[in-house]
């Protein structure tokens, strides 16, 4: 204050001020000022609920948060672009679909599907082969059944043909894994390669459910147990007229089947296999309608499975050519057993499948033709052909007269896009003798 006084008017005040001076510029309350476009739109959002905070899960049951995490994450997908797919990992529903695929897939694969269809576990845990071309399945199962499952066998099937048509529509529209069994029936991720893939579903589901198809499938159960079961009827077995009907109406679906699409490598890689596949799933879903109590036995249904897949192999593919799919050959579990299969099949059959291919006809071929042929070269094909080749077609073409033999060779002509022939070759009736008198009458 003395130093003040002195100076006077020159004195500069330096003190700090008493209150602390306002940082920002104080307004009348009525004063508003405008606010621009985007603030505008800001403020509006600020005001509203902020659609990404966290939900409280306090209380709520576990499948709620679950749904809630579920709804976030995909949100979160689709905001950086990758969309609702994008988080299949998290779909219950998507998890759920691939997961009764694969199940599907692997009973497929056990019961039908080379090679795994002839792999056994032990009760050691130990893995084992069993051959199709084995001779323990090459015969009944008469002598395997127990007392008190005898009375329910003995029982034919008597299933109608309606009921096998919505057997084969539930099969193929909901337990076939299409997208497993071959690569060109997965969508990709390309517009026109997922549209390529629908048609291709389209046609084969078609396929699977004609007509022709179902008829075969319920032939083929009527077989089957004929074939398995018959011996257990003793006095009372299917016809031998009846047998031979049978078998030519087998023949001639498959031919049918086969003509319409062994042309194509979409037919031969695709549609044949899993018809076959469809046949045999069709009469499994029968024999487990009819003897609901011998199915409960696995080793007895092991049985007849394996000779259901047995009866294909000698009608059908005796090189077991439909009973595989490329999509699954490739696995590294599939090679090992492929190549075990291959070994027992060499050692079974005391040939190799290629070279006794060479010297061999089709079935169709092999019950038509019987006695000594004209032709050189086809006389020394039908004498390398063994009779235990194919002993299940074998035992019931036995006997078959002219007519049904006729019938027999117009469908392995109609097979090979042959016109039907009207009669017989005149070989077929007559022995070496008579077929070489005739071949030097002709000369």
């Amino acid at each position: 204050e003395a130093a003040k006084a002195a100076l006077g008017s020159e004195f500069i005040d330096t003190a700090p001020p008493a209150t602390a001076a306002p940082t920002t510029r104080e307004m009348p309350e009525d004063f508003a000022e405008p606010l621009s476009e985007v603030e505008q739109i800001g403020a509006e959002r600020a005001r509203k609920p902020d659609a990404r905070a966290k939900i409280p899960t306090e209380g709520l049951e576990a499948s709620l948060v679950r749904e809630f995490d579920r709804i976030k994450q995909a949100r979160t997908a689709a905001a950086h672009g990758k969309g609702t797919r994008g988080t299949a990992d998290v779909d219950e529903q998507e998890e759920d679909r691939r997961r009764r695929t694969k199940e599907q897939e692997r009973s497929l694969q056990r019961k039908f599907i080379l090679p795994f269809a002839c792999e056994r576990q032990s009760k050691e845990g130990r893995s084992r082969l069993i051959s199709w071309h084995a001779p323990v399945l090459a015969g009944d199962m008469a002598g395997e059944i127990p007392e008190q499952l005898r009375a329910e066998v003995m029982k034919p099937i008597k299933m109608p043909m309606s009921r096998f048509a919505s057997i084969t529509k539930a099969i193929v529209e909901d337990e076939l894994p299409y997208e497993s069994l071959s690569t060109s029936l997965r969508p990709g991720r390309g517009g026109e390669r997922r549209l390529q893939a629908e048609k291709r579903q389209r046609q084969l589901v078609e396929a699977l459910t004609d007509d022709v198809v179902v008829r075969l499938a319920g032939q083929l159960a009527h077989f089957v147990y004929w074939h398995v079961f018959g011996a257990l009827h003793h006095n009372r077995q299917l016809p031998a007229k009846d047998r031979h009907a049978l078998l030519l109406a087998i023949y001639d679906a498959w031919a049918t089947i086969e003509k319409s699409w062994k042309s194509s490598p979409f037919g031969v890689s695709v549609v044949l296999p899993c018809t076959l596949l469809t046949v045999k799933a069709v009469s499994e879903r029968c024999f487990q309608y009819e003897f609901n109590k011998l199915a409960e036995d696995e080793v007895l249904w092991r049985g007849l499975l394996d000779r259901m897949n047995v009866c294909c192999m000698h009608l059908f593919d005796q090189d077991c050519r439909y009973a595989r799919f490329g999509a699954f050959d490739g696995d590294d579990r599939a090679l090992r057993l492929s190549k075990q299969l291959n070994a027992a099949m060499i050692t079974e059959k005391k040939a190799n499948p290629v070279v006794a291919a060479v010297a061999r006809a089709s079935p169709l071929v092999q019950q038509s033709m019987t006695g000594d042929a004209i032709d050189a070269q086809t006389r020394v094909l039908l004498e390398h052909r063994s009779n235990a080749e194919n002993p299940i077609a074998d035992e019931w073409a036995a006997g078959m007269d002219e007519k049904s033999r006729l019938k027999l060779f117009s469908v392995a002509q109609r097979r090979v896009d042959r016109r039907p022939a009207g009669r017989l070759p005149l070989d077929m009736h007559r022995s070496r003798a008579k077929s070489v008198q005739f071949q030097g009458t002709r000369k």
